[in-house]
């Protein structure tokens, strides 16, 4: 049993509770900025019609710029552990997600130098705190830095049989 901690980027894509969220703020807020224009032209210019306008404007460019990301990274660290034909993949330090990759099922190792990220296509078993996903001959991406970790890199080809290809 071979065991490596190394540090790590996860991604996470944008939920579907969070699109809807920022769907409604901006229907709101466009609702918002016609209302003051409106008000604009039917009272004429009031500090009240102007800061209407200017905060649903800031509001409204604010939401569109948070709207607009597909996801985030967060930077965690990855415990890998080795065993017989497993590789186990768990993120520190709460431990509250694993991913169990059958290694004799690894058809290819890719490494990408420009995203730092090991991609790897075979079978795996993610494991959250509410259910485990089965995924068979999948792309699994992995963020690990190839030159601060040769020795996982090393052990990972010698228990695949398979040598790393460099896309980039």
């Amino acid at each position: 049993m071979e065991e490596f901690q190394v540090k790590s980027k996860i991604y996470y894509p944008t939920e579907k509770k969070e699109k809807t969220f920022y769907t409604i703020v901006k229907v709101a807020t466009i609702f918002l900025l016609i209302y003051g224009i409106a008000s604009i032209f039917n009272k004429g210019f009031d500090l009240d019609n102007i800061t209407t306008c200017i905060l649903a404007g800031a509001v409204l460019t604010r939401v569109l710029q948070r709207s607009k990301r597909d996801g985030y990274f967060e930077f965690k660290m990855l415990s890998l552990v080795f065993s017989k034909d497993m590789l186990e993949v768990v993120y520190l330090p709460k431990k509250e997600s694993k991913i169990e990759i059958d290694l004799n099922s690894v058809n290819s190792l890719k490494y990408s130098k420009e995203q730092e990220c090991l991609k790897l296509v075979c079978d795996y078993k993610e494991h959250s705190e509410k259910k485990v996903i089965a995924k068979q001959n999948k792309e699994l991406p992995l963020y690990i830095k190839y030159k601060d970790n040769p020795e996982f890199f090393k052990t990972l080809e010698e228990k695949t049989d398979k040598k790393i290809q460099f896309i980039d």
